[in-house]
């Protein structure tokens, strides 16, 4: 991997990889939902919306034909931390692709018409989401964690929110978020990084003042909440304390996570999928961001079987906590999280990926093979000091969603925990 910085701000990193004719190119502005206020959320990801929806020399019907007529495929995402916009090609078409993303990045001209109609986009996205217990569920958990903090912000916003949006403050956001000093631009694949990077140097300087940076996050609220909804099943969430993305804990916990709850051989898929039979879905999952974090446990089930399942996760943390794990399973789930990695780097765009979170997070580039030391050196100790850290303070957040009103349920399991109301 090279890494440049230019005068302009931008940081570029480039992997050239050999054997291969495609291109994944990707900007990653340092700006999200995180960093957004009660008034302004649902900006940051409305923003993401409008890069796309015309230029000075494309209108938003040119770059879909443009991108479409050399195959390529382009998106964006918007999470609580960053923002995203991608590009996968082949490479003979990677100029034009990216002189595209350029073209987005510094000339939108955001026309009122396109806002009054992506409002409308944005909207039914939100409903969508709404729709889908597994998405409404998380977003209202993570408002749990983090109330009246903008960690707890929807990303999408709401719909009152976004039906408020004028042009002058989406200009005005862009102005203050989209800087070329907080910009990283990625790139893996069939491309010389020496070319791209000459061609990265000359782009404009963007941004000046009034930068809005997110507030320092508080420390995860732990509670338990119910709401009634008219589904089929009940979701469940539990989280525990977690570790934040730059963590020394971050490997062990991603290595427990395998043996937990994050594949089919995991203790919690075993127990409760497997040898009960009581849900289709049950993982686990630590999410990280730059200043804090909690590990997840999700599950969906039938109203009546809710109690049992609580009952075995709870059984199996316990296990978990007190007896630990096998020198077998640790090595087992070194094996999984070494070949996921490997894995990812035969595509172009988990490379992109991959190379553009270690600058985001770390500042630098780490060589694969020194992510795989470190995981070959976790210890059975340093398994158990992070399942202490996890699940020794007894603290867990609980969200239930579904036909019935399940807090008595989490009252009598979750005797000690405050009751958070919805």
């Amino acid at each position: 991997m090279k890494k440049y910085v230019f005068s302009n701000g931008i940081t570029l990193v480039v992997e050239r990889m050999p054997r291969v004719e495609t291109v994944s190119f990707g900007l990653w502005q340092r700006v999200g939902s995180s960093y957004e206020d009660p008034a302004t959320n649902g900006l940051t990801h409305f923003l993401e919306h409008m890069l796309f929806k015309g230029t000075s020399e494309y209108s938003a019907r040119d770059i879909a034909i443009r991108m479409d007529s050399v195959g390529a495929h382009m998106n964006a995402f918007t999470t609580r931390e960053k923002t995203c916009f991608y590009a996968n090609v082949v490479s003979r078409h990677a100029p034009m692709v990216i002189n595209l993303l350029k073209s987005m990045y510094y000339d939108s001209t955001f026309p009122a018409k396109e806002i009054e109609r992506e409002k409308q986009v944005v909207i039914q996205e939100i409903h969508m989401y709404d729709d889908s217990p597994d998405e409404y569920v998380h977003d209202r958990f993570v408002e749990q964690l983090w109330p009246d903090h903008p960690l707890g912000f929807p990303i999408s916003g709401k719909a009152g929110n976004i039906e408020t949006i004028t042009r002058s403050r989406v200009v005005s956001f862009f102005n203050r978020q989209y800087r070329t000093d907080r910009l990283v631009i990625s790139a893996a694949g069939d491309i010389d990084p020496d070319t791209l990077a000459r061609q990265i140097e000359s782009w404009p300087l963007r941004g000046n003042g009034g930068l809005v940076l997110p507030l320092q996050p508080p420390e995860p609220r732990f509670s338990i909440a119910s709401q009634k909804k008219k589904l089929e099943q009940v979701q469940l969430l539990m989280g525990m304390p977690g570790v934040h993305k730059r963590h020394p804990w971050r490997v062990p916990i991603a290595l427990l996570n395998q043996l937990w709850g994050g594949s089919m051989s995991s203790r919690l898929f075993q127990r409760i999928r497997e040898e009960h039979g009581i849900c289709y879905s049950i993982y686990t999952y630590p999410s990280m961001m730059q200043d804090t974090g909690y590990f997840g446990i999700s599950c969906a089930t039938s109203a009546g079987y809710l109690e049992k399942v609580i009952s075995l996760i709870r059984r199996e943390n316990d296990l978990l906590l007190n007896k630990g794990i096998s020198p077998q399973e640790l090595e087992r789930s070194k094996e999984q999280l070494k070949s996921s990695l490997l894995i990812g780097r035969e595509s172009v765009e988990s490379r992109m990926n991959y190379i553009a979170m270690q600058e985001l997070v770390f500042g630098r580039g780490e060589p694969l093979s020194a992510v795989l030391k470190r995981i070959d050196n976790v210890t059975m100790d340093d398994m158990r000091v992070v399942i202490g850290h996890i699940l020794g303070s007894g603290r867990c957040a609980v969200r239930t969603l579904g036909p019935v009103d399940a807090m008595p349920i989490l009252r009598q399991q979750f005797s000690a925990m405050e009751v958070c109301r919805v």
